[in-house]
């Protein structure tokens, strides 16, 4: 749901093709609703006016145009390891892609973090490996690189 956009926050969903309409009934829908994230236009300088007076929440973001508004406790980190726990598994036997500095948490939750080769030059740094771009299908090919998928059933080997 949003209630406003601006030029920032529709070219940020127009990367997706998507397109943000905003609900004219925005505070009746939200009301009574647990919010998880907030999605806001904003810039590196004004992190700290936007979260001026704001306790228990923390700036993530992939895009230097956009920012999601997290609890401070959460995040893609706090994820991967309910998931892993879940599962039983350790970080050592998780592995996790991403491309942007909001997926640095993720990266470090596992034993092996691998950056896309679109990702920001901050996530390259603190990856294990990188794999090929987004457009490249690079999980794919990444994985069939590690034996992990067979590349003509596309059936996972793990």
């Amino acid at each position: 749901m949003a209630n406003g956009t601006d030029q920032d926050l529709s070219d940020y969903y127009a990367i997706s093709k998507a397109r943000l309409i905003p609900d004219p009934d925005f505070d009746k829908h939200r009301k009574g609703k647990c919010v998880y994230q907030i999605m806001t236009g904003g810039r590196k300088d004004e992190y700290d006016s936007i979260m001026k007076n704001t306790k228990n929440a923390r700036v993530m973001a992939w895009w230097d145009r956009a920012i999601d508004i997290i609890p401070a406790s959460g995040g893609k980190g706090v994820g991967v390891q309910k998931a892993l726990d879940h599962y039983g598994l350790t970080r050592e036997q998780a592995a996790a892609f991403g491309d942007g500095d909001n997926d640095r948490l993720m990266l470090e939750a596992v034993g092996l973090g691998v950056a896309m080769a679109n990702g920001s030059p901050s996530l390259k740094v603190i990856a294990e490996d990188i794999c090929p771009s987004v457009e490249e299908d690079g999980i794919y090919q990444y994985c069939v690189a590690q034996g992990w998928i067979h590349p003509e059933t596309g059936d996972a080997k793990v």
